[in-house]
């Protein structure tokens, strides 16, 4: 049986065959595996692929990169028609049927088509009308983490047993799923699901559009912007480039209508794409949190998705998790592959031929000699066949040839040479399997500092200017008491002896105070910058204390400096309460344990 799995993707499309032997290869597309997923409406109907991409440099109005994004829409408007949406995704599922008849001799056996996991039944329901206009057998559909999942256990031979589960990590083109996959007894199951529409590798290439803009005069980039065929030239050098610098540290990009060069280094697009990744890895932990599952139940962290390979995204899962995230070498293949190996049969091996006896000695040339036949009992007795004169002269109608690896026996006259034993073709190595982020040695940090949120880095430098008025005050009123108490002055007519003492004890008392609620601030703000350090409690605690206590020194003292120091601080506790700083603060979660060896 032949097997066809089609990953419909936002970008791309992936098509996976499996042939019965059980060797699972990806369909070529103009000699590649990755066949864009947008459609061009020409005079001649609708055309896909790369034949759509430079079709589009033409008349870019009746061009539609991303048909996927378009699910919920009735139809698309490209140039003066209006197409609808299955229309399209059927041109696409099209194409890849007939690559696989001419790559495989004949349609299907067997077809399965991906999809998200939090589709509904309404986009599901578009997916397979269009998948029935393509020409499709009965096609069965498998959300994407499923087939994943199923991927990492049986390809990449990760153990996942039973009660465990898989993290799915997708950034695809368009968007990001989130998913924990719970293995069961009957296979896989997604758990919970989650992620966000509005982020993939696209928002990523206008990230890079960006840097680019800000590197050209603005009348430059007025030009480039403004012509359609121009600009779109740029997004694709920018989507190059994005991918080369998840291999280099620099790269250079031509921009297009001016031949002018803009290079571009990976801290700078980092910093630039570091928001976006961490809104999708605590998309992912909240996710995981839904799961109700232990870090001891989960098996691996897999990386999904062309826009995954960027190192940010495996460098912002492991400062999360506390564990390496998996990849490969070739995340855009996995959920296609993994597809057709949900449910599917186990490779039939061919039956050995049986070991074919001595031909039988006759005294007449008439008598033909033996023919083997296999018998249930795996025994291969000799049976005589008939003489050469009872066989007709010519022979019969030849069958066609057969799609299966062993073709039926036919009447020998002459025994052929059947092997001492059966031969089997070594099945193919799995894919290498990366591993990264590299741990560094132990003498260099493992991961580098990064710059809190603004609701943190505020109240901080409020702590901190604060500790600073406190020392200066504090000091100087232990100086003070120190000085009265070692010189004792006389007391003057309008000073009395009680109220020199009361202020030496006041002196040293408050002094004290400042002291020891100065070293409080500057250690909360310290621990409120690195937040692996502390707790989110302790600088909560002390914002509030020191306003109330400088509210309190205001109604008594009547000075504008103590209600000041009292609304900043208010300010401060009410910015320590924003989600940004709480999720800042949160401890990570601990690595799990290896279990106690008995």
């Amino acid at each position: 049986m032949v097997a066809l799995g089609v990953d419909f993707g936002t970008s791309h499309t992936v098509a996976v065959a499996r042939w019965p032997d059980g060797r699972a290869r990806p369909l070529l597309f103009d000699g590649s595996p990755l066949l864009p997923s947008a459609v061009t409406l020409e005079e001649q109907g609708l055309v896909v692929g790369r034949d759509a991409v430079h079709a589009a440099r033409r008349a870019p109005e009746r061009f539609e990169p991303n048909p996927k994004r378009r699910i919920d829409d009735g139809a698309v408007l490209l140039g003066d028609s209006a197409v609808p949406v299955p229309e399209m995704v059927t041109a696409v599922l099209r194409r890849v049927l007939g690559e696989f008849t001419r790559t495989a001799g004949g349609p299907p056996d067997a077809v399965t088509v991906t999809h998200p996991a939090g589709w509904a039944a309404t986009r599901r329901a578009t997916l397979a009308e269009a998948v029935r206009q393509a020409g499709l057998p009965a096609a069965a559909l498998v959300p994407e983490p499923v087939a994943a999942a199923t991927y990492f256990a049986h390809v990449l031979r990760h153990l996942v047993p039973v009660g465990s589960a898989v993290v799915v990590y997708d950034l695809g083109a368009g968007t990001f799923d989130g998913s924990v996959v719970a293995r069961t007894d009957a296979g896989f199951d997604v758990r919970a699901v989650g992620g966000r529409d509005d982020l993939g590798g696209l928002d990523f290439d206008e990230l890079v559009v960006g840097l680019i803009a800000k590197a050209l005069p603005a009348a430059d980039w007025a030009r480039v912007s403004g012509d359609p065929r121009v600009y779109r030239q740029l997004r694709d050098e920018a989507r190059e480039a994005k991918e080369r610098l998840s291999r280099a540290a620099s790269v250079t990009v031509l921009v297009p209508g001016l031949d002018v060069d803009v290079q571009l280094t990976r801290d700078e697009f980092e910093a630039s794409a570091r928001p976006l990744v961490e809104r999708s890895v605590a998309s992912l932990a909240e996710t995981l949190r839904l799961s109700r599952l232990t870090s001891e139940q989960v098996a691996g962290i897999f990386l999904v998705g062309g826009a995954s390979q960027m190192p940010l995204v495996a460098t912002e899962l492991h400062r999360e998790f506390g564990r390496a995230p998996v990849t490969i070498e070739q995340p855009e293949l996995v959920v296609a592959e993994g597809s057709v190996l949900v449910a599917a049969p186990a490779p039939a091996r061919l039956p050995a031929p049986a070991r074919a006896p001595a031909p039988a000695r006759a005294p007449e040339p008439r008598t033909a000699p033996t023919q083997p036949v296999a018998t249930p009992s795996g025994t291969t007795p000799s049976v005589a066949t008939p003489s050469v004169s009872a066989l007709p002269v010519s022979p019969g109608p030849v069958a066609p040839v057969s799609p299966l690896p062993v073709s039926p026996p036919m009447l020998q006259r002459q025994p052929y040479p059947v092997p001492s034993r059966p031969v089997y073709l070594p099945p193919p190595p799995p894919p290498q399997v990366l591993y990264y982020p590299v741990v560094p040695p132990p003498m260099m940090p493992m991961i580098p500092l990064r710059k809190g949120p603004w609701s943190i880095r505020w109240p901080a430098g409020f702590m901190t200017a604060y500790a600073v008025v406190l020392y200066v005050g504090g000091g100087l009123l232990l100086l003070l008491a120190g000085v009265l108490n070692l010189f004792n002055p006389p007391p003057d007519e309008n000073i009395s002896a009680e109220d020199i003492e009361r202020f030496k004890v006041d002196g040293l008392e408050w002094g004290a105070i400042g002291l020891v609620a100065a070293t409080l601030l500057i250690n909360a703000a310290a621990r409120a910058r690195r937040p692996a350090r502390g707790h989110h409690w302790y600088p909560l605690a002390l914002c509030v204390i020191v306003a109330v206590s400088n509210l309190a020194l205001s109604a008594q003292t009547r000075q504008a400096g103590f209600l000041i120091a009292a609304v900043i601080f208010i300010l401060s506790t009410a910015m320590l309460l924003l989600p940004g700083s709480r999720r800042w603060m949160r401890r990570p979660p601990r690595p799990p344990q290896a279990p106690a060896r008995s």
